[in-house]
């Protein structure tokens, strides 16, 4: 093994680390009741973020066609917004949930899943639509 293949193997130790960390810390948030934090929403966007950057380099992509569904089951969205209260990033609360709200709340995959991610509540984050899409782009 050569010097650059010793740093790669380093560096992805690294992200890996800091990847499970990130998972362990949004993953936590689902079983908490909401408190208002302060930069609690760019804190959870910013974990959000780091953990597709980390798998964009890392991970192994699965084709588009191999993904049956990117979205979670209906009634497993309900439940977890009805117990969360609304979005974990921002507090939003749940009565914007509706189709015809400008800012529904909405159900993200903590790991996505042309990374492996399922539709579990496991891998389920209650975040309005304006902090899902903050954490995509």
């Amino acid at each position: 093994m050569n010097e650059r293949e010793v740093f790669k193997n380093d560096s992805n130790e690294k992200l890996e680390k800091k990847l499970n960390n990130n998972i362990e810390f949004l993953t936590t948030l689902q079983k908490k009741e909401y408190v208002f934090e302060e930069n609690r929403k760019e804190t959870v966007i910013q974990k959000a973020r780091e953990i597709i950057e980390i798998l964009n380099q890392i991970g192994e992509k699965r084709k588009i066609e191999d993904l049956k569904s990117i979205k979670f089951p209906k009634k497993l969205k309900k439940k977890l917004i009805k117990k969360t209260g609304g979005c974990l990033a921002c507090g939003q609360g749940e009565m914007a949930s509706g189709s015809r709200h400008q800012n529904p709340i909405e159900l993200h995959h903590i790991i996505p899943k042309m990374y492996g991610g399922d539709d579990d509540k496991k891998n389920a984050l209650v975040v309005c639509k304006k902090c899902h899409l903050d954490m995509h782009n």
